[in-house]
């Protein structure tokens, strides 16, 4: 007892320090994000140890009464904080709180202005002023959080120079973007440069174009280079153009091994000079071109150029869309380029092709964005629905090209840009259209499994579109029009699987003169007889065998059915006016075409009448105006089975023509029956035999009981009466059972049933 006593003490003196023991809230501070300052990555958080915590459990959220977990992965027992580098850009919170087994304290939420985003590029352009000085101007960089802050400007006499090598040659303010250049200028040189803009949270943004201009000179002598990079060997055109005379030119090139080539010196005078240069020897690396010249007053027009010899092809990936990517409306294609090679020659613009029929079509050029990744907005609406190929190609400033492909497919069920509302609507319709099809096609007894399949994706990507169109976000309302384009692609594409047309006909021919007997034949008579012959003579019924070549995908069979058309009576339809259904077609189908009901189908429902299979069709007014309707055989046939249907003469086997009635109108004729009055009279005939069996067998069980006990008097009997016959047993001999009729006369032999034509390919 007194151990249990102690037991209970140690769990509530545990239980003290939570119940009664309050912890303070972290208290935090941050020198990489300042309250209220912008800043980037990467992000430190600090805070006083607080007394009495065991831990302390953080989130980060853009809101600052955000929950706080406290499972491991969200707590540390450090008194700082790092959090993960791979964040948007955007206001957020840094919510604390200290723990010490179920205390918790109040939560702390430090404010944090996080931009990650780089500025978007400046345009440069540079002109040459008369005083000798060089004025720059650029179109503003956007940044739309922490905003500019100022400009870097690079300068170097070298084109092409590389930003990490060149020191900034200035800095401007954010709000300023033009720069005239005069500082250690000299005359006849020609100076290169490049700006970037850096924002208020310190990212750096994508670097300028490159410009240069030529301070004022007497001359204006420039060269320019052309390769030819293949392979059976590489080249370099090199030419030299000047608007005046040059005098004393020289021209030579420090190749990447420290070798010299020279091409000319002290030259007779020139305005224009061309030459090739075989670099099929030379080494991959930088080429140095040093111009000596001077113009008619002696004015010197020195100058240098570097040419980078890089036989390294750049690296290109599409990195949207990817392969086998549906796209539609506005589609940002975008492709990830990598100067892989030790010497880095730059890039022209990359661009952009989608392959229309044979042939490529010009998307627009991409300069370089954020992460060497290029993009352009691409209208696909311009571009047929379906698969095809886009194409992006990279040359760099050496020469080399390359170029990557992309199988993708284009959907734009929507001509431009509609509502969420309209492109459900437009779907709606598109379904409709679809199932009618179906429907009609199921009505003749084509089963196809492709169409069921396409109608069933497409109806589900429908139903997705919907719950997803309920969601006001823009991702949402873009992904359920995009579900909403396919799922009217697949309802338009389950329309075309099966095609169908007509391989042979015949018709029913009989005389209206003898309706009257046909009918009698078919087993109708009096009142209704006479309904019937008026019908004949109002709507003019026929009947008519259609062989339909079915084409399902690859797949190719016939598929038989009769089709019974009439004509419009007017007079028919005013008088019924307050009912749905007006009319009751009887068709008394012969063996010959199908041995059962259950194996054809229709578009009208039908019931079966006590001789399978005559049918009664029940038309509705809006199946009445449409002037036909017909039913076919479930089975598909070859075209050998379909042929004999028509050299059989199948259609004439039909007893009597299409029989019309009034609604409810049967006197003299079999009354349907319907399957689940066929079903009742089937379960109750069982029950009753049932009952018969069993009262059978208890009787011949009974009846066994009672012979038992004369069993030995009937054997002695038995062997009395044989050995009347000299001691031997006779076998006794049952009489051979025959049936007769009551009169007396012999039942005849069942007579077998007429075969279909059909039957010469194994089917009834």
């Amino acid at each position: 007892m007194l151990k249990n006593h102690f037991s209970i003490f140690l769990v509530l003196l545990l239980l003290i320090p939570a119940t009664f023991f309050a912890l303070d809230a972290p208290v935090v501070r941050s020198n990489t994000h300042p309250e209220g300052v912008w800043a980037g990555m990467p992000m430190e958080f600090k805070w006083a140890a607080v007394d009495g915590a065991e831990k302390y459990c953080w989130i980060l959220a853009s809101i600052s009464d955000k929950e706080i977990p406290t499972e491991d992965n969200y707590c540390t027992e450090n008194i700082s904080a790092y959090p993960p580098r791979k964040m948007d850009s955007g206001d957020y919170y840094f919510n604390i709180k200290s723990v010490f087994f179920d205390t918790e304290s109040a939560s702390t939420s430090y404010p944090i202005k996080l931009d990650v985003g780089s500025p978007s590029r400046p345009t440069l352009s540079a002109t040459v002023l008369s005083d000798g000085g060089i004025e720059l101007s650029w179109t503003a960089s956007e940044d739309d959080k922490s905003g500019i802050k100022e400009y870097e400007v690079y300068r170097k006499l070298m084109a092409n120079f590389d930003l990490r090598t060149t020191p900034i040659h200035t800095i401007v303010l954010g709000s300023v973007t033009s720069l005239i250049d005069s500082n250690e200028m000299e005359q006849s040189k020609t100076y290169h440069y490049k700006i970037r803009a850096v924002d208020n949270a310190g990212n750096t943004g994508i670097v300028s174009n490159e410009v240069h201009a030529e301070t004022i000179a007497k001359c204006d002598l420039d060269i320019s280079f052309l390769t030819d990079l293949s392979d059976t060997g590489n080249s370099l055109a090199l030419s030299i153009t000047s608007s005046d005379l040059i005098y004393h030119g020289g021209l030579k090139a420090v190749l990447p091994d420290g070798s010299t080539k020279t091409f000319f010196t002290d030259s007779t005078p020139f305005s224009e000079w061309s030459d090739s240069f075989d670099l099929s020897t030379v080494e991959e690396g930088y080429i140095d071109f040093t111009i000596t010249a001077k113009e008619f007053f002696g004015d010197s027009c020195d100058f240098e150029r570097r040419f980078i010899y890089d036989i390294t092809k750049p690296a290109i990936s599409f990195v949207f869309p990817k392969y086998n990517d549906k796209v539609s409306e506005t589609v940002p294609l975008q492709v990830k380029v990598e100067d892989v090679g030790e010497f880095k020659s730059g890039f022209e613009p990359i661009t952009f092709f989608v392959k229309e029929g044979s042939s490529w079509t010009s998307l627009g050029t991409a300069d370089e964005g954020e992460n060497s990744v290029y993009s352009i907005n691409w209208d696909s609406f311009s571009t047929e629905n379906g698969s095809t190929k886009l194409k992006a190609v990279v040359t760099d400033l050496a020469g080399n090209i390359v170029e990557i492909t992309q199988t993708i497919t284009v959907i734009n069920a929507f001509e431009g840009a509609v509502d969420i509302n309209s492109a459900i609507e437009q779907t709606t319709a598109a379904k409709e259209s679809a199932l009618e099809t179906k429907l009609a096609f199921e009505g003749n007894a084509i089963i196809s499994n492709e169409e069921n399949r396409l109608f069933d994706e497409a109806n589900v990507k429908m139903e997705e579109a919907i719950i997803l169109s309920e969601f006001s976000d823009l991702e949402s309302q873009t992904n359920a029009k995009l579900l909403l384009s396919e799922a009217i692609i697949l309802f338009e594409e389950s329309e075309t699987v099966v095609q169908t047309s007509v391989y042979k006909t015949a018709d029913f021919i009989f005389n209206k003169e003898q309706a009257g007997i046909l009918l009698n034949a078919a087993g109708i008579s009096g009142a209704t007889e006479q309904q019937a012959l008026e019908f004949i003579e109002k709507a003019d019924p026929k009947r008519q065998l259609q062989i339909l070549r079915v084409l399902d995908g690859n797949t190719e069979y016939f598929k038989p059915l009769i089709t019974i058309s009439f004509l419009l009576d007017v007079n028919l339809l005013s008088d019924r006016n307050s009912e749905d259904l007006i009319l009751q077609v009887i068709e008394v189908v012969p063996k010959e075409f199908a041995e059962y009901a259950a194996e054809l189908d229709s578009n009208i429902s039908f019931d079966v009448l006590y001789d399978d299979p005559k049918l009664s069709f029940d038309l509705t007014k809006d199946q009445y105006r449409k002037r036909s309707f017909s039913y076919a055989l479930k089975e598909n046939l070859t075209q050998a089975e379909a042929d004999a249907l028509i050299e059989e003469n199948i259609i004439n086997k039909f007893v009597a023509p299409p029989v019309l009635l009034s609604i409810g109108t049967l006197a003299g004729f079999e009354l349907p029956i319907s399957t689940d009055l066929l079903l009742f009279l089937g379960v109750a005939v069982g029950f009753i035999i049932a009952v018969l069996v069993i009262i059978l067998v208890l009787k011949k069980r009974k009846s066994k009981r009672k012979r038992s006990g004369f069993e030995g008097a009937s054997e002695k009997k038995r062997e009395k009466s044989n050995s009347g016959l000299g001691g031997k047993k006779v076998k006794e001999e049952k009489p051979k059972k025959d049936f007769w009729k009551k009169d007396g006369s012999k039942l005849p032999s069942l007579r077998k049933k007429d075969e279909s034509p059909l039957s010469v390919f194994g089917k009834k």
